[in-house]
Formats: structure tokens, sequence, C-alpha cells
């Protein structure tokens, strides 16, 4: 006897959902019911629990079609059998609708409301009506049994099941944009659940995989994504409103998204720029003036971390910030702490394969550069690879079209600070300059990157050279002068250094203590006399000015991560000047 009927929808909004997105037949038999009913795996159980239903309503047909308890005997023989082997199973009580199917049959096949026959012997009555006495005893027992975990079990399940029809869409060339974005629609009907992520990841997979099948040029050559995304605006409403309700709320209140794995967050972000770039500022600027990374990284320091693809996407959505304007040193100082060289091993296939290849060639050219420097270097001996690093990072600045180019001069920029010890093997490089005899020519590739640093225009950086090159000039020899000396040297052309770029001025800073025999107490003079100064200086109108804050965090973060005892020993001292 073959039973067919089409999967029915459950009660629950999520199942719903689910069935409406996987509309098929199942077909149903009595060896495939009697197997599925004697087979005790729960996940067997709760994946075929539609087909138990549909075939528990067949039978309850068939035997009300009888008229005695031999009758339903003779004509289903496999049915008493059937019956009590699903009287006894310890999962028939987590689903209602079958349960009280099951004692239907049980009560139509036992005859339980007919008027006995007079025809039957009074000990074949007693022994049925004690059949389905036990029966009805043991379902009762099992139903009080908790079934948290097959629920449980056939949720994922069904999530399974409308993962593998989505891939199956994909595969057979089914899927369309409408058709995404109609399914996207329906998931705010779900917010509360808690396989919502789920849901949402396995859409946003596919909704990317789908976009590269249709167009292989969704990224233009600055990395940003063309493409319109296939969520609906719906759903993207409803997920932005629900990052603000985070922001905006009590701390300790999260909304729904803040629960989805970070797999979920990452397709998320992916799949709609426009959130993620709502995430990324938000991140951003919690932590603006934090010390440091708290113990446990935020998902979207997590996920910048560990995914390639979004790595790549925060590198261009900053640099357009950094391009309409929208620049602060601390934000600077965020992405160091998010993505530097130190923490992201960007030799990794995976992000060698989600950057552009002009970029790639750039990258592995600073992470050469990006070597612990020694006291004090002849930098000649390098020279060759500094000239080779100016040359990728214009390859990858004018690599692209004329619209693009400041575009990729500020992701140039950006990548190049997430390599500190090459910043700190320019700084070590002009400072020996400041300590030998060579000439400035022959250090012109490393003061021309220094300079770019300090300030990346399109001109050929003959201002900012010139200015390196009277501010290097005067600290010539600083460390055989005294420290109140070295300090006004260091200030005479340092100050707009430092407003011009933080970390540069840093880095310059911090180098002419790491070598030279200064005291302790010489070092503690020379950073209370830059940072007064850098407080108290009046800059012309028209020069970028930093808070006092801007200069002391950056500076802290150097010296925590120094080698030199005397400096390290500065610290404590340090931070009392920030309160």
């Amino acid at each position: 006897m073959v039973m067919r009927r089409p999967l029915r929808p459950k009660e629950n909004s999520f199942l719903l959902l689910l069935y409406l997105l996987i509309s098929a037949n199942h077909v149903m038999d009595w060896d495939l019911l009697e197997a599925t009913i004697a087979h005790c795996d729960k996940i067997i159980w709760a994946d075929r629990s539609s087909q138990l239903l549909d075939a528990f309503e067949s039978l309850l047909q068939l035997l009300k079609g009888c008229q005695t308890v031999q009758e339903c005997a003779s004509r289903y023989p496999k049915a008493g059998h059937i019956l009590t082997k699903a009287s006894l199973h310890p999962y028939i009580g987590y689903d209602r609708k079958v349960c009280q199917l099951l004692i239907d049959c049980i009560l139509e096949y036992a005859k339980y409301d007919c008027t006995p026959s007079m025809n039957a012997p009074p000990a074949t009555l007693e022994k049925t009506m004690l059949w389905c006495i036990r029966r009805l005893q043991q379902i009762s027992h099992c139903a009080t049994v908790n079934h948290g975990s097959m629920t449980e079990t056939m949720m994922t399940n069904q999530v399974t099941r409308f993962k593998a029809r989505l891939e199956q869409q994909l595969a057979q060339g089914m899927l369309t944009a409408k058709r995404l974005e109609l399914l996207s629609n329906q998931l705010p009907l779900l917010w509360t659940d808690q396989r919502l992520g789920q849901l949402v990841e396995a859409l946003a997979n596919v909704s990317l995989r789908w976009h590269a099948q249709q167009r292989r040029d969704d990224l233009d050559d600055t990395g940003h994504v063309t493409s319109t995304s296939c969520f609906s605006d719906k759903f993207i409403a409803r997920l932005l409103k629900d990052t603000m309700d985070q922001d905006e709320g009590q701390r300790g209140a999260r909304g729904e998204s803040s629960r989805w794995s970070l797999a979920a967050k990452c397709s998320t972000w992916l799949a709609i720029p426009q959130v993620f770039e709502w995430e990324w500022l938000a991140s951003m600027g919690d932590g603006l003036d934090e010390r440091q990374e708290h113990s446990q990284p935020r998902p979207m320091t997590q996920a910048i971390q560990s995914c390639a693809p979004l790595f790549y996407q925060s590198l261009c959505t900053l640099a357009t910030w950094l391009d309409k304007g929208l620049f602060d040193w601390r934000m600077v100082r965020r992405w160091i702490m998010t993505a530097s060289a130190d923490i992201i091993d960007f030799a990794h296939p995976d992000f060698q394969k989600s950057l552009p290849l002009d970029l790639v060639a750039m990258v592995e050219q600073l992470s050469r550069l990006n070597i612990a420097p020694e006291r004090l270097a002849d930098p000649r001996t390098r020279m060759d690879q500094w000239t080779l690093l100016e040359s990728t990072v214009s390859s990858f600045i004018y690599g692209g079209s004329m619209e693009t180019i400041h575009t990729r001069r500020d992701q140039a920029w950006l990548m190049c600070f997430l390599f500190q010890d090459c910043l700190a093997q320019c700084a070590r490089a002009c400072l020996y300059f400041c300590q030998s005899l060579i000439t400035w020519e022959q250090l012109l590739p490393i003061t021309k990157f220094i300079a770019w640093l300090i300030y990346p225009t399109m001109d050929p950086l003959l201002g900012d050279s010139t200015l390196l090159m009277a501010w290097l000039s005067s600290l010539k020899d600083y460390h055989q002068v005294t420290v109140p000396d070295a300090s006004e040297r260091f200030l005479s052309h340092g100050r707009l250094v430092i407003r011009l770029n933080v970390y540069v001025g840093i880095e310059f800073l911090v180098s002419m203590m790491e070598t030279s025999t200064w005291t302790k107490d010489d070092c503690d003079t020379l950073i209370h006399h830059v940072l007064q100064d850098h407080e108290s200086h009046d800059m012309p109108s028209h020069e970028p000015r930093t808070s006092i804050q801007y200069l002391l965090i950056p500076l802290l973060d150097r010296l925590t991560h120094s080698t030199d005892d005397r400096l390290r020993s500065l610290i404590p001292t340090v931070k009392t000047m920030s309160n």
C-alpha cells in the first residue's frame, strides 16, 4: 500500500517558512513505516515525522473501514505490530499530532468505543482491551518525557534540508535575484528564532555565489561591490534597526543578530555591504579611546582577522572614509590594533587570493622590510629593497582607473601602517643619517617613502621632502647634545610632523631615545617637553590640530612594544599624564 501526501507545515512559524521554501512530496509505504518505527535514531525519527503523520492518518481511515478487531487484524496483519512498536518508541511523544493520531489508531484497531460483538469470545475481547490500555499507558508515559532535544534535532534537520534545497537550486540554475529577495523578505518573521542565523548564513553564501556566477565583474579596481545585494530592503532595514538598537540602547542589551555565529555574521557582512559599513563604523567608534583591545575581541575584529574578503572590504571602506575627509588618527590606531601584520598572516593563501595582485606585490615587499630593526644599521645595504617598495606602491596606486587613484592611494597608505617594524626601519635609517656621514641622496628612497607617509599627496612630494630634510639636518648629532637641546631640535620641525602624521612623529621620538645613551630621567624629560609643546603650541589656522590624547595613546602603545627597559619603565608615568 502506498500512501502519498504533501508535506504539511507545523504550527511553529519557523517550520511554516521552511515548508514554503521546501515544497516536495514524500512517498511512504508499510515497510518504510515499520523500519522508521523500529529505528531509535532520533535524527531519522525527526526527519521522517511528516511521513509518520501521513501514514497514521491513512491507517486510521483504513481501520475505520473495518467492523471488528478480527477484520482489522485479517486485512492489515502488520498494523497491530506497528502500533505496538510505535507506542513503545522513546520519541513518540515529541509531536502532539503524531501522538494523537497513534492513539486514535489504537482505539480504532481495538474498537474500544464499539459495542463488543456477541460472536467474539470473551477472552479475545479482554485481551484486546488489555492490549489497548497498555498501549495508551505507554504512550502517556512517553508523552511526559522532555523531548526538547528531539524538537531541536528536527529543527536542525529542517535547516539542513533548506540549505540543501538552496544548493540544489543554485546548481540547477533555478535561483534568481527576485527569488533570493523574496526568501530574505520572509526572514524578519522569524527574528527571535534561534535558528535564524543559520538561515541567513545559508542565504548569504548562496547569494554571494549566485552573484559570482552572474557577474564576474562585481568588484571594481578599488574593491567596492558594485552589484546590488539580493537581500530585500525589508530584511536590511530590520537588521540595521537591530544593530542600531544595540548601539543606542543599554550596553547590556544585545540584539538578536548579536547571537548569530561568527560565520553567519561574516557571510551577512559580505553579502550586504551597507550593513558591514554600519557595523564597521560602530566597531571603530566603540574603541577609539581604549588603550588596549578587549581580552575577547569583538566579532567585527575577529571577522576581519579571520576572513580575508572582509579584511579587504574593511580596507576599502576605511579608505573611502579617508577620501571623503572623515579622518581621525584614532581610527588609524583602531585599524592597526585590528589588522596589524603581527596579528594577520598576509602570506596565507586566503589573503593572497582576496587581495588584488598589485596590492599583494606591495604587501609582500612590506613584509620583507617588516623586521625588528637593529639599534643602528647602515640602511644602504638594503636600499634596493626600499626602491622596490617605492615601485610596488606606485604600481598599486596608479594601476587602476583615473577615478580610483585617490582611493587606491589611501588603501596603500593604510596598508603601510599595518607593518609597524617597517616604519621603525625607516626611522632608524634616518637616525643613522643623523649619526653618520652618509649623504641625503643615499637615503632618498627611504626619505621619499617617509615623506609620502607624512602627507600622501599626488605631487612629487617636494615640499614634504624639504620639510623632512630640514628636520633631520637639525637632528644631526642629537645623541651628543643635552636633552633640552635635543628636545628643541626635535620640535623645530617635529611639531608639524606630529600633527601631520602622529605615528611617524611618535616613531622618531621613541627611536631617538632607543638609540641614545640617555638615562631614564633624560627620556622622561624629553617626553614631557614634547607633550607640553604639543598641548600649548599655537599652530596656523590652516594646519591640522590633534588632541593630546591622540599623541598619548599611540605613545603608550609604542612604549609597550619597546624592548628598552628604560622606556618601558616610563609607562606608569606617561599614563598619569592622560588623567
